[in-house]
């Protein structure tokens, strides 16, 4: 049966967000905005998080979306306090039927360079994203052809699968970032609220409003500075001394803002959860009684507290509690923390101890090396002995040259919750390390894709979830709460704060003439 979405009711797949703070709001502040500001947002440019790549179907790292969003825009937006998708670059949709997707583009835009993003240009960017070399490839490879309407603003998507029902979330990604066809890694070019300025790479990026942005009139900043941190309690820090106007938070690190007269912190719920990411094609990390065994001595508590005090929801699989499609209650108890179960799937594994394997943690970040380190004290006490390797680049340390055994790692929500299943747990995902293969979770997989509701695809999810945990493919810690840092005089009316290491909506942010 085909379906029209203006504004799509598709989005009931994500999480119930909500978002507090003590910012001010952008409507008691009319008349003092300064339409001249230019923010000041502290990001780490120097990590593994962020790739340097600016080009969407070339980016590697999930906090590339900082910047990506703001010059790209997206096709579709997930409002983060409704979880639907609404219209953004793209004024509707329609899923045709299972395999068929359209989507029309609003009237009139523009790219940065002055070209027209029209139906022949959306046609280009999907066919570039939807074969390899591109990173998009494993999301958009289901595509099998991009037809052009004839109104110029339209194209009619046909599928080699039945995945229509995720389709605007899809678009709601890195996916729906539309890239000129002069678009480069140095020089992106798209049609979303920010223009691309400069760079220094690694130190600086510099961009500013879009004039011709399809939603100008609404953006009150002239700009964005971004600026490389090294960590985040250094970037709270500057804020808090006025050094910097914005930086993402993150739990502990917080606390010079807390009672802070001049700074405030806009808090969401999310589905981002801290993890263990294992090879498991590795010994004995092959053995999944011997996997089991590190779920039970993982003290999650522990680790939680450590990072978030108080700020967390502990994770018991990849899904919060508040993703009513997607988690199981029945596996809440699962794995508790315990030292006696964990020696008994120890004894069952045959694993003889004491056995030593390497964690391979983001280099130059205290969050993640203390993760590490409470992990290591973990193991030891059934007789896993744990080498903490840092890397600067987890990608081409761990997940492509293969070394260490498992990273200490956070897994970044994306808009399509049945990402995290096709990317962690089948065949040929980057993000699978091990490789690890259980049939039935592609054939699980297949079928929550097809469901054109998120309720109707809960089998598929119950059948997927049970076998990654059964088979303990990861070792799953907490979903933390998110944070942003700000000065006062950045205001807002519609805090959309993104996921982990993406930053907010700053087409929605303004800065007021208190800012000196």
């Amino acid at each position: 049966m085909k379906r029209r979405f203006l504004v799509a009711a598709f989005g009931a797949a994500i999480v119930a967000v909500s978002v507090t703070g003590g910012g001010t709001a952008l409507a008691q502040s009319k008349g003092k905005i300064n339409p001249n500001a230019r923010l000041e947002f502290g990001m780490n440019m120097g990590g593994g998080g962020f790739s340097q790549r600016l080009q969407p179907d070339r980016m590697t790292a999930i906090c590339d979306s900082v910047v990506g969003s703001q010059v790209f825009g997206t096709l579709i937006r997930r409002d983060i306090k409704t979880n639907k998708p609404v219209p953004n670059l793209a004024e509707s949709w329609d899923i045709v039927d299972p395999s068929t997707f359209k989507i029309t583009l609003r009237k009139g835009l523009t790219f940065q360079d002055g070209t027209p993003l029209d139906a022949a240009a959306l046609k280009r960017d999907i066919d570039l994203k939807r074969v390899a070399p591109s990173t998009l490839a494993p999301t958009l490879g289901v595509i099998s052809e991009v037809v052009p309407e004839a109104d110029g603003r339209t194209v009619t998507i046909k599928l080699s699968q039945p995945v229509a029902g995720i389709m605007p979330l899809t678009f709601a990604g890195r996916e729906g970032m539309i890239a000129a066809a002069s678009s480069t890694d140095q020089k992106p070019v798209g049609a979303g609220p920010f223009k691309f300025d400069s760079q220094v790479v690694g130190q600086e990026i510099k961009v500013s409003k879009f004039p011709n942005y399809w939603d100008a009139k609404n953006v009150k900043l002239a700009g964005i500075d971004y600026k490389n941190l090294d960590t985040a309690q250094n970037g709270v820090l500057a804020v808090v001394a006025g050094d910097l106007d914005m930086v993402e938070g993150a739990g502990q690190a917080n606390a010079p803002a807390e009672n802070d007269p001049n700074t405030a912190i806009e808090r969401a719920t999310g589905a981002d959860y801290w993890k263990l990411n294992l090879n498991t094609s590795k010994p004995p990390l092959d053995n999944v009684e011997f996997r089991r065994a590190m779920n039970y001595a993982i003290d999650k508590k522990a680790i939680a507290e450590a990072l978030f005090p108080g700020n967390y929801e502990l994770a018991t699989q990849s899904y919060p509690k508040a993703f009513v499609d997607q988690h199981q209650k029945d596996l809440a108890g699962r794995y508790p923390y315990s030292v006696k179960k964990a020696k008994e799937a120890l004894a069952k594994s045959g694993v003889k101890t004491p056995v030593t394997l390497t964690v391979v943690p983001p280099a130059n970040n205290p969050n993640f090396s203390r993760f590490a380190e409470i992990v290591q004290a973990n193991l030891k006490e059934i007789g896993v002995d744990l080498t903490i390797a840092p890397s600067t680049n987890l990608l081409q340390t761990f997940f492509r040259d293969k070394q260490g055994d498992f990273v200490t790692t956070l897994w970044p929500a994306r808009p399509d919750p049945s990402v995290t299943i096709q990317r962690n747990f089948t065949p040929n995902q980057v993000t699978n390390a091990g490789n690890n293969y259980s049939p039935e979770i592609p054939t699980a997989l297949a079928e929550i894709q097809a469901a054109d509701t998120q309720a109707a695809a809960r089998a598929g999810y119950k059948k997927a979830i049970n076998i990654i945990v059964d088979q303990a493919y990861e070792v799953p810690i907490f979903f933390p709460v998110l944070s942003n840092v700000h000065q006062k005089y950045v205001v807002s009316d519609d805090w959309q704060v993104y996921g982990s290491c993406q930053g907010v909506d700053f087409s929605k942010v303004a800065i007021t003439t208190k800012k000196k």
